[in-house]
């Protein structure tokens, strides 16, 4: 019997940290192991053991030296965890897999693998703290400059890299000016979640949703960059084209406290208190309800990278509308749901109009979402991506 492969996994975050990057990491790894054996390797994050196995996958939790004073829980963003490099020299790896971006750990774990010559591979989420940068004041086209500024200023680690991908295409674009083989990547969904059985009626209701009104649905923290603020604006103007409607902000509050101050002046202010509901964090099963409950998910956002809650909203059977400035834009327009321009209160106005007031065709548009979802967004189709890539860029036979 041949033995499996193995296959080293570094990020700076997993398991038991709870967040959208961990969760999908994890889940990646856990679909990587039916292929390999799975290692992963990341910084001691709180007083969890040092090494654990959970499910298929091996952890190995690095001592952080960017916290000398074993501050737990350690939050902080930026590590270092020498051990990943003499892991990643001693492992015995057939290939390795670094997330999400290019730090310290993964520059480590390259140079080792170089020395080893193992194939490495990167998965980026997003080149740039793209919302503390905007909170900063930093416009949009100066990151974006400054992005192609950085793929060449770290070229020499990227270009060593058997493949990158990204989720973004312009990332993909700017990567790629230095590494040919960088690939846009999908951002996959346990579709099963989407298919359990929850109680809509009871969510509505918690919500004070009335029976038979035209349910909008918001769904993220409430954060200048969500772009709540252009939604709530577009309301009273649609109030005078549609029927009634109803408008349900899911997602923390107190990310932003004095934006969200200035979202609930400008409701009373509209005389909007019926219609808009702010519901603060809700736990999991309710964002799925909430979902399902919706007539149509609008993401208002002025920046988004991945789209991933728009694969989610297709996941529930439901049409979409967002902004032109989510990249990359999976929407076909009028097939799975419509974009509008960022911040036109106008543009966002008319399509929504034109949904709310054709329900047909939002039933039409949220079911061939959903089979996008199926042909495309699924955690099978991203890890043949990747097995294809090991093949073909690192040369391991898997």
């Amino acid at each position: 019997m041949t033995p499996r492969k193995r296959l080293l996994i570094v990020t700076n975050r997993f398991h038991p940290q709870v967040g959208g990057a961990e969760f999908n990491i994890f889940q990646q790894a856990l679909a990587l192991s039916e292929h390999f054996d799975v290692d992963v390797f990341t910084p001691l994050r709180e007083r969890n053991p040092r090494h654990e196995r959970v499910e298929s996958i091996s952890i190995t939790r690095g001592f952080n030296f960017r916290n000398l004073s074993r501050t737990y829980p350690d939050l902080g963003t930026e590590t270092f965890c020498p051990g990943v490099f003499f892991k990643t020299l001693l492992g015995g790896y057939d290939v390795i897999h670094c997330f999400p971006s290019l730090n310290r750990n993964n520059i480590m774990t390259l140079i080792a693998a170089k020395m080893r010559g193992v194939p490495i591979f990167m998965s980026m989420f997003d080149l740039d703290d793209y919302a503390s940068l905007l909170e900063e004041g930093v416009p949009l086209h100066r990151i974006f400059e400054n992005q192609v500024n950085m793929a060449e200023k770290w070229r020499v680690f990227f270009r060593r890299f058997a493949a990158i991908f990204t989720i973004s295409s312009r990332e993909t674009a700017n990567i790629k000016t230095v590494n040919e083989n960088a690939f846009l990547s999908t951002v996959p969904i346990l579709i099963d979640e989407y298919d359990a059985t929850v109680d809509v009626a009871e969510f509505k209701t918690c919500h004070g949703v009335r029976p038979h009104v035209p349910l909008i649905l918001c769904l993220g923290r409430v954060a200048k960059l969500k772009g709540q603020d252009v939604l709530i604006k577009t309301l009273p103007r649609l109030r005078e084209q549609t029927k009634e409607f109803q408008l349900l902000i899911v997602g923390r509050t107190d990310h932003e406290p004095e934006y969200f101050a200035e979202l609930q002046t400008l409701v009373e202010k509209e005389a909007l208190q019926s219609q808009v509901t702010f519901t603060g964090v809700v736990p999991r099963e309710d964002v799925i309800a909430a979902l399902k409950a919706c007539d149509v998910h609008v993401l208002p956002v002025r920046f988004m990278n991945s789209g991933a809650v728009v694969i989610e909203s297709w996941a529930a059977r439901k049409p979409v509308l967002h902004s032109d400035a989510i990249d990359p834009c999976y929407v076909i327009e009028g097939e799975n749901g419509l974009t509008f321009k960022s911040e036109d209160t106008e543009d966002l106005c008319d399509k929504l109009a034109s949904m709310l007031d054709n329900p047909q065709l939002c039933a039409d548009m949220g079911a061939n979402g959903r089979r996008l979802v199926e042909e495309r967004f699924l955690y099978s189709h991203l890890i043949q991506r990747y097995m294809e890539a090991y093949r073909v860029h690192g040369g391991v036979d898997c």
